[in-house]
């Protein structure tokens, strides 16, 4: 009886284990595809492993290594998720066994001999649109952060037009590389002052393939103050970059801009804490797993502080992850007088992976190795820097300022994927039937307070709507969401998300002048 009940323990188990494995292997994917989480990466060397034990050598660095119980928790029998995951890799070149665990084939290396428009692109509803633009860029003088990219080419090919039917994002994105030297040019549409759009023109020469900055500044109206944007967390680099830029300013407060910031280099988040804290605090503390013994390794300041602030304010957001948390638990523990968070719920992720090569140097294994603590021992676990019950990382709850997007906003960006002008252009019209009419016009009613049909179908009352923001912005009156109209739409969703970042450098201010 005892065995019977057990072995339909077992197979419940597993089933619910294979499950569990579908669901991270999906979540993998997205994060993959969109890049919003890098992750706190541990350096480690390479392996190279015979082909005679090849699947064996995977299944003991798994069985000594993988932290199990960060997504299936503490009663799993591991053994049989990473038979499972082993089992499958022979039918696929990838295959994962949590988000953050998985087998990848490596591509062929390559030298990076492209050069460099130095712009970031975002994409609105499809539509690309600039949103920075480097110090080194050669279009700096005549690109404006803002500009909606409409079509490029390069030397005598053909224009690449986003309104082209087999035009995506990314071969858009990539009519702006080239050799060093080679010509490109871009037609882009602007707003005016009157929020008209302008057509322009431009020609440029690709620069010489330079290294994107890792912290950079942004200039700010705020008095005494210098605010850095830090993009991710790179070994040897990040905290050079911000130091060159810290230490020719004298302004007595800080502004360290981690939105969006989805982790990175261990190494490199410590040696960022090293240039404002004291010499030996401890930043994190890792605590991996091995032979079923829990083996911990502590990482420290080594330096003096080299700068000190009166005040310290942290941007954060839902995408500012892992690496970023570290940052923001360390400098908040040891400076909790000093630093104030500003906005929504960071994204939570207390974890660390290590990569190793394997299958003959011809794939990368990479592993949730380990979790990291905070300097008084506690674990961020999945639930971000906000809202945790019995913790204020240190300080005070009334320095943490809490920012939520609006409805409208959230809409907008829960649609960003889905309303897409070259897939169903003719369904903006009357008596047509389309799901993007639908997202449309959700976005249409949130933010005008009707309540127009959002079945997809395009009625009278949606070719009014359509009228009327016509009518607003001077563009021929035809109830037709033309491409000129529907830049409307894509500017609106960009003014949003500007809006919503000004608002984080207003309560930024508001502190710093002591009207908070």
């Amino acid at each position: 009886m005892e065995e019977n009940s057990e072995k339909k323990v077992n197979e419940n188990n597993k089933k619910q284990l294979t499950i569990r494995i579908i669901i991270g292997a999906s979540l993998t994917c997205i994060s993959l595809i969109i890049g919003v989480v890098c992750g706190v990466k541990i350096a480690t060397k390479t392996n190279n492993i015979s082909t005679d034990n090849q699947f064996s050598e995977i299944t003991n660095i798994l069985e000594k290594n993988w932290l199990s119980d960060i997504y299936y928790g503490q009663d799993v029998d591991e053994k049989i998720l990473i038979n499972q995951f082993v089992g499958a890799l022979s039918t696929s070149d990838t295959k994962f066994l949590d988000p953050y665990t998985y087998l990848i084939k490596k591509e062929p290396a390559t030298v990076d001999k492209t050069g460099k428009l130095g712009i970031t692109i975002g994409s609105y509803y499809n539509v690309p649109v600039i949103i920075e633009i480097s110090e080194n860029s050669v279009a700096k003088d005549d690109l404006q952060v803002g500009d909606i990219i409409v079509s490029a080419g390069k030397n005598n090919s053909e224009e690449v037009s986003i309104k082209d039917e087999n035009i995506n994002y990314s071969n858009l994105l990539s009519s702006v590389m080239g050799l060093p030297n080679e010509k490109i040019w871009l037609k882009v549409a602007r707003f005016n002052t009157q929020k008209k759009i302008e057509y322009l023109d431009f020609s440029f020469s690709l620069g010489k393939n330079k290294e994107t900055p890792y912290s950079y500044t942004e200039p700010e109206n705020i008095d005494d103050t210098i605010m850095v944007k830090l993009t991710g967390f790179t070994s040897g680099k990040t905290a050079e970059q911000l130091d060159k830029i810290l230490k020719n300013d004298h302004s007595n407060n800080l502004i360290i801009d981690i939105r969006d910031n989805g982790g990175g280099d261990l190494a490199s988040v410590v040696d960022v804490c090293d240039l404002f804290l004291k010499a030996n605090e401890l930043v994190t503390t890792l605590e991996y797993k091995d032979s079923d013994e829990k083996v911990k390794q502590e990482y420290y300041t080594t330096n003096n502080a080299k700068y000190d602030y009166d005040k310290i304010i942290i941007l954060q957001n839902g995408n500012t992850a892992s690496a970023s948390e570290i940052l923001i638990s360390t400098l908040c523990y040891y400076l909790k007088d000093k630093v104030t968070l500003v906005g929504s719920k960071s994204y939570g992720k207390g974890i660390a992976q290590r990569t190793t090569s394997v299958l003959n140097n011809k794939y990368t294994l990479q592993y949730t190795c380990a979790r990291w603590l905070r300097p008084d021992n506690s674990w961020i676990g999945m639930h971000g820097s906000f809202y945790e019950d019995g913790y204020q990382l240190g300080f005070e709850p009334l320095k943490q300022n809490t920012l939520e997007k609006n409805n409208l906003l959230n809409l907008m960006e829960a649609n960003n994927t889905n309303i897409n002008w070259k897939d169903n252009s003719f369904a903006y019209k009357e008596d047509y039937v389309a799901s993007q009419n639908k997202y449309i016009f959700e976005i249409y009613n949130e933010k005008y307070n009707t309540n127009i049909r959002t079945d997809g179908y395009f009625d009278e009352n949606c070719k009014q709507a359509i009228k009327q923001i016509q009518e607003e912005n001077n563009l021929e009156s035809t109830g037709i969401l033309d491409f000129d109209t529907y830049l409307y739409f894509v500017k609106d969703f960009y003014d949003a998300k500007m809006s919503f970042s000004n608002e984080h450098l207003k309560i930024a201010e508001n502190i710093i002048l002591g009207n908070n």
